[in-house]
């Protein structure tokens, strides 16, 4: 197997996932067809090979025979993106650190691009020439409709980048995950230390003109994690970190939910709580069969017109990882734990070993951010964000992959 292709074609994914849905379907079909060529080469590790198979099948499982009728193949068969992880961490274990860190550089490149375009965006206030390949985007980069006094606010002339894929979430989303794996290069001692200083501060820049506050908070998270990581070198203060951080993000969350003083500081919250507690009804009443795994946007285009305040929100998801999976899949609440938990696992053992160490604490600072940001989005259903997630952790898992 050529170390070639496979640099060119893992790195091209996440350049892809930069680009947009199409570009970036184009691109794992092309890594598809290529692990299938290669197919003698292809092994995962058991444990994460079960726990992505019963993901899938429990998600596809639950969208058969769901409450409601399945709108769209596509997302009744989301899950199937864990193949990217698969093919992604098997293919890059064929590679040295040095490519692993150059398939970092290639995918850091594509972010410094979506900054340079945003850039031009908020100043020049015009869509940008990549609009052709995003019909269904916003036809001018998004107004900033936050008020001045909440927090966690940045805007040019008052509108938010899109980067280059035309949507403001997805490029905050993976500007953050790219922040951290920059961040993770540069705490953990890898070469060049300069250089993902810059493309870390690069990547940041790309979450603060998006203007998207889940994905700094994501980011912050991360940070924190890398730096206690780093800081404490006991393997029993590293699992204290990790378990006390996410109890940390859910209790965090709790406390802000709750509370009405930070809820009007940060802002959005009115229209999430009405969605949330929609959401939590849909679950309620359809348990144990959800409404069908990915037929929440169906529902919500069904239910939300005829209800007092819902009607003019976006009807697409629940604006949170875990209520989204309550509501349409119960059962794929606990597959997610336990597919999460076999990646955490393995890049904790990756952080005893000082040539992994590195890899793992990207894996866990992105696992967090990634948490973070689904209590607030639908991170499962983003198309772009989501198989980049994957391709990050599979890349970083893929230093110690052979072992069981």
């Amino acid at each position: 197997m050529s170390s070639a292709w496979v640099i060119g074609l893992v790195a091209a994914l996440a350049v892809a996932a930069q680009l947009g849905a199409a570009v970036l379907n184009g691109a794992i079909l092309a890594l598809v067809a290529f692990a299938v060529w290669n197919h003698s080469s292809i092994r995962a590790p058991k444990p994460l090979l079960i726990a992505s198979t019963l993901l899938f099948v429990i998600s596809l499982a639950h969208a058969l025979v769901g409450h409601d009728p399945i709108s769209a193949w596509g997302y009744a068969t989301q899950m199937r993106q864990v193949l990217v992880l698969l093919i992604v961490g098997a293919l890059s274990s064929q590679l040295n650190d040095k490519h692993r860190r150059l398939v970092l550089y290639i995918a850091l490149g594509g972010a410094a691009l979506s900054v340079l375009y945003s850039f031009y965006q908020v100043l020049s206030k015009t869509t940008g020439p990549l609009l052709a390949l995003h019909p269904d985007a916003l036809k001018w980069p998004s107004r900033n409709y936050r008020a001045s006094g909440e927090w966690l606010t940045f805007s040019i002339n008052g509108l938010r980048g899109t980067g280059m894929v035309h949507h403001v979430l997805s490029f905050a989303h993976v500007s953050c995950m790219l922040s951290l794996a920059a961040l993770s290069q540069a705490i953990f001692g890898a070469p060049r230390k300069a250089s993902w200083w810059t493309l870390a501060a690069v990547a940041l820049t790309g979450v603060l003109l998006s203007g998207a506050r889940a994905a700094l908070v994501g980011w912050l998270v991360g940070v924190a994690l890398l730096v206690s990581l780093r800081w404490f070198r006991d393997r029993r203060w590293r699992r204290a970190i990790l378990v006390v951080s996410l109890l940390g993000v859910g209790g965090g969350f709790l406390g802000v939910a709750t509370s009405e003083p930070l809820r009007q500081r940060i802002g959005s919250f009115e229209a999430r709580q009405l969605i949330w507690s929609q959401g939590w009804k849909a679950a309620t009443e359809t348990f144990p069969r959800g409404l069908g795994f990915g037929a929440y946007p169906a529902y919500a285009e069904r239910i939300y017109p005829d209800l007092p305040g819902l009607a003019p929100k976006v009807r697409a998801w629940a604006h949170n990882v875990w209520l989204s999976l309550f509501a349409e899949a119960p059962l794929v609440v606990p597959a997610l734990l336990v597919f999460l938990g076999v990646i955490l696992l393995r890049a904790e053992r990756m952080l005893g070993q000082p040539q992994t160490a590195v890899w793992g604490a990207m894996v866990l600072s992105s696992l967090l951010a990634w948490v973070a940001i689904g209590l607030f989005h639908d991170s499962h259903f983003q198309r772009e964000y989501f198989p980049f997630v994957l391709w990050l952790w599979g890349l970083g898992l893929s230093a110690r992959w052979s072992e069981a």
